[in-house]
């Protein structure tokens, strides 16, 4: 892994442009992708300038099932926060007992170091510099907690997570095109993917949907632009 920690401590743009790192790329992430998934990989890499050795994309494939690509909520904090447009945002967990309400769509949120009650879920307000006012998301811990794992231990770090990262693709819609989700055990996975179909014509449709203008990632087979914005919470 000397190589890796070595790439990753580069300008994540060369990562994808570089045919000796690219070979490491596709050695440690993509060797069970087919060449189709792994060039869609490397365009999305080269679009968002995001780093596959710190986590903030990678590519998964079991078996003969088409490869998903995913974007971690890092990946996302990243790539928004690189857009001249950025102003700022903010993420928090919500309790039951703090005092939240939205006036005239701007979020009131206060509560102190008392008992806040059980966890309700989590939001994110994102500001872009164009924009007079905030832009909100609220997600629901019931929706997207799988009972498991950090899920149980740090329930609100995941739920901040996911708000997060749905707020910011909300908010920069040019670079995160046509989010992803997909439904498992009756519960919205915490994760945004890209689903590498088969067709090699469908894939360059997408991709060019996904990279506006030169810019970012994304596809879809069912898409909420405004909530739905699975992320990989870990």
């Amino acid at each position: 892994m000397t190589k890796a920690l070595a790439i990753s401590a580069q300008d994540a743009a060369s990562i994808w442009q570089e045919q000796n790192k690219l070979a490491e790329v596709k050695k440690i992430y993509g060797k069970d992708l087919t060449d189709s998934e792994f060039s869609i990989l490397v365009q999305i890499g080269q679009a968002t300038h995001l780093n596959p050795f710190l986590r903030e994309i990678w590519a998964v494939k079991y078996g003969t099932n088409p490869a998903q690509i995913f974007i971690g909520r890092d990946g996302y904090r990243k790539a928004a926060q690189s857009n001249p447009d950025y102003d700022y945002h903010l993420a928090d967990a919500v309790y039951q007992n703090d005092d939240f309400k939205i006036e005239d769509g701007e979020v009131r949120h206060t509560y102190s170091g008392k008992d806040r009650g059980a966890l309700v879920g989590a939001y994110c307000v994102v500001k872009r510099k164009s924009s007079t006012k905030t832009m909100f998301n609220f997600v629901d811990i019931k929706e997207y907690t799988t009972g498991k794992s950090l899920w149980i231990g740090k329930p609100a770090t995941m739920i901040k997570k996911v708000a997060e990262a749905q707020g910011l693709r909300m908010a920069f819609q040019q670079l995160f095109a046509e989010p992803t989700t997909k439904p498992k055990h009756g519960k919205n996975q915490p994760n945004h993917y890209l689903n590498l179909k088969k067709k090699s014509a469908s894939n360059r449709k997408r991709v060019k949907r996904f990279l506006p203008h030169g810019a970012n990632s994304g596809t879809c087979t069912s898409r909420n632009t405004q909530t739905n914005a699975p992320i990989r919470a870990n």
